[in-house]
């Protein structure tokens, strides 16, 4: 499958003293060594900036992709539909509370055992589920700003170990909600670019987690 594939049929062409905190710690600029005492530009021997890297689009398609962690750079319709989708799914809940509640029973009702994975009582899980979404795709349009925000959401996540299969059954339960509450609103464009976002955070999530963890254990060890 591409996104040639999700085509809709169409009519005509067209601090020094280092963290005080687990926030601080979780932090992209602590644990890239981009704080306080990070190294400058004028320091550095090496001239010029660096190449981005970009995530294969139909690999994404297909699964989790964690050998990577780039940008993702949707075509602008399909970011577009995906966007207007996600409002529909949101106006169709009746509110934002709702929404997340569908998205935490669709997630666990898949599989209870995710549960134990996280602590955080039931309303506050399901928020964070919902405005995690609604941050994401609120920035399909900025690869760079969307690569922030989903290499944030491995940094909060690190304690959890997020693995492909689970990644899985997350994308999974996510695309059968949107399915059965938005039925034909739910473009094949639209589709396929929530099926590539899940892909995409849960990659990001298994590769911050395993480039990073041990930076970040050590670091917390040096507060004790």
């Amino acid at each position: 499958m591409s996104f040639q594939d999700a085509e809709e049929p169409q009519d005509s062409e067209e601090d020094a003293g280092g963290p005080s905190s687990d926030e601080e710690l979780r932090s992209p600029a602590y644990i890239n060594g981009n704080g306080e005492d990070a190294e400058s530009p004028e320091d550095s021997d090496v001239q010029g900036e660096p190449e981005t890297e970009v995530e294969d689009l139909d690999a994404l398609l297909v699964d989790v992709q964690d050998h990577i962690f780039g940008e993702m750079q949707l075509p602008p319709d399909v970011a577009e539909e995906l966007q207007v989708a996600f409002a529909a799914f949101l106006e169709s809940a009746g509110s934002r509370d709702a929404a997340g509640e569908a998205v935490y029973a669709a997630i666990f009702d898949a599989a209870p055992e995710l549960q134990t994975l996280f602590k955080t009582p039931r309303s506050v899980m399901a928020m964070r589920f919902i405005n995690g979404l609604n941050h994401l795709v609120g920035e399909l349009t900025d690869p760079p700003a969307l690569k922030t925000v989903t290499e944030t959401l491995g940094f909060q996540h690190l304690d959890i170990e997020v693995t492909t299969p689970r990644a899985g059954i997350f994308r999974n339960a996510i695309l059968e909600l949107f399915e059965q509450e938005l039925g034909g609103n739910f473009t094949g464009k639209a589709r396929a670019g929530l099926q590539a976002l899940m892909n995409y955070v849960g990659g990001a999530m298994i590769y911050v987690r395993r480039e990073y963890s041990e930076r970040y254990g050590e670091a917390r060890l040096l507060m004790v």
